[in-house]
Order: structure tokens, then sequence, then C-alpha cells
């Protein structure tokens, strides 16, 4: 896909590209996680109106669905936060 920089996001980093480089510097081992800090809320605001609006509630969406929202995201790699646990060994 073509590349998309967006001036909000000051790095651009995935789960395997995290592996890449930490073997690449010689690292054995890398344990890729994921998390999510925005509701649904916000997702509806992106389609809606384009832009970040934080994390905004709605009334008929209860904090379970937000919770499902963030693992399920979290879950298929998808989530706004990617990380790494890397050991030499």
């Amino acid at each position: 896909e073509p590349f998309f920089y967006h001036t909000v996001h000051n790095y651009y980093f995935t789960g395997e590209s995290l592996k890449i480089m930490a073997e690449k510097a010689g690292f054995k081992k890398t344990d890729v996680f994921y998390y999510h800090e925005f509701t649904f809320g916000n997702a509806v605001a992106w389609l809606k109106d384009k832009k970040a609006m934080g994390n905004i509630s709605f009334e008929c969406i209860g904090d379970q669905f937000d919770r499902q929202w963030s693992d399920y995201l979290e879950k298929s790699g998808q989530a706004y936060n990617v990380g790494a646990i890397i050991e030499k060994e």
C-alpha cells in the first residue's frame, strides 16, 4: 500500500518492523504487543468528521463495547500503540 504520512504521528512502526529491526540489531527474541487507548466514539468521529476527537462517549454505546473494541484492535494488531519486549537471548 502507498505510504501515508500523517503529521499527528511522528513515527510509523508495525509489529513486523519492530521484529525486523531487533533481528538486524542482533537480538534473538522479540515479543510484540499492542495497546489501544481510544473509544469506539473516536473511530466514529474519524468516519464522520475525518479528524480525531479523542475519547468520545455515546450514551447508546457502553464501556463494555469500548473494551471489546479495544480488545479486538489489540488482538488483530490494529491498535493505536505497538511495542516490543526485546531480549538478547
